[in-house]
């Protein structure tokens, strides 16, 4: 009945996500031989104004972003789902995330790409029929609520999501996805954002240059930033409309922006290195901090005339 009740409470689910990349993050890194890297991807997660800021706000993203998290950890993060158990664990996960936030369910189905494979196929093919059902069951709930019709809101949104949905010129789209990239990459602290960016560009382009397959690492970053990536190609004016839409990939800049201070500092075990690289990691790690503790109070100090307007029409609706 309050907004510190609403906030808490997305905060405290928020809370609980962070604490499943972390445990991502321990995956990758083991926090005793790699206490920087492992660092960086907390301290990224725990400060970007997408995270910080946005984390606490009553949205849909924020139980969503949850439940997909949990049920990649339930899948198998890093390695392939090995029981029908934990297959069932995910899909009750990813249930309770399409019902909160249909986005989740694209990047739900993202990951299961990322995680196709000869020996997972079925499990995959399985799960991705599952998820699909589930969205289908999201939509006619949302139907049934509003009496099978779409309320003005919902029929702006598809406005806005379906590309050339409007008429809008194919020009115009581009404009749009140049913002909704300028968002993301501001919303991310801008330095963890490129960093995460400049370590998917130079797995790609690996790939694409030795022909070898991907390590288990680079599969299961690609797996967790997929989905939002394709949102954000097929729908970047709801991006610039809602810069939200880019929560989904807290996961993806906290992990790919330490995989990326790792390249920098050369090698993987923090006690070889030496000189300039061993002041190289921990300046980069305390720009990163001040970077997104800046930007997350600045945008505390700011008001927004649209959230104003669309706070007080939600009041006007439902008080």
């Amino acid at each position: 009945d309050s907004p510190v009740t609403a906030r808490l409470t997305f905060a405290l689910l928020h809370l609980i996500a962070f604490g499943v990349i972390a445990r991502f993050a321990g995956r990758i890194w083991n926090p005793v031989r790699n206490p920087l890297l492992f660092s960086c991807a907390l301290a990224v997660c725990a400060t970007v104004p997408m995270s910080a800021f946005y984390g606490k706000m009553p949205n849909h993203e924020v139980p969503g972003l949850l439940f997909f998290v949990l049920g990649v950890l339930a899948w198998g993060f890093l390695n392939d789902a090995t029981s029908k158990g934990r297959v069932f664990l995910a899909l009750a996960a990813w249930l309770f995330a399409v019902f909160a936030s249909w986005h989740a369910a694209i990047c739900i189905c993202g990951w299961l790409v990322v995680m196709y494979n000869a020996q997972n196929r079925m499990r995959v093919l399985l799960s991705l029929a599952a998820v699909i059902v589930m969205t289908g069951l999201a939509g006619l709930h949302l139907l049934w609520a509003n009496n099978w019709q779409m309320v003005a809101s919902q029929e702006t949104s598809v406005t806005h999501w379906l590309l050339l949905g409007d008429r809008t010129s194919l020009a115009t789209y581009f404009g749009f996805w140049k913002h909704a990239v300028g968002i993301g990459i501001g919303r991310y602290a801008y330095l963890p954002a490129i960093m995460a960016i400049a370590w998917i560009v130079a797995v790609i382009l690996k790939r694409m240059r030795t022909h070898e397959p991907l390590t288990t690492e680079a599969r299961g970053l690609i797996g967790l930033c997929l989905g939002s990536v394709i949102y954000f190609i097929l729908f970047p004016r709801a991006v610039n409309n809602h810069a939200y839409q880019g929560f989904y990939l807290i996961p993806f800049v906290a992990l790919a922006s330490s995989m990326a201070l790792q390249k920098l500092c050369g090698e993987r075990n923090e006690s070889e290195h030496t000189g300039i690289m061993k002041a190289c990691g921990p300046a980069i790690l305390i720009l990163i901090c001040v970077l997104g503790i800046f930007l997350s109070f600045q945008m505390y100090g700011k008001t927004s005339p649209g959230a104003t307007k669309a706070a007080a029409d939600i009041e006007k609706q439902y008080r």
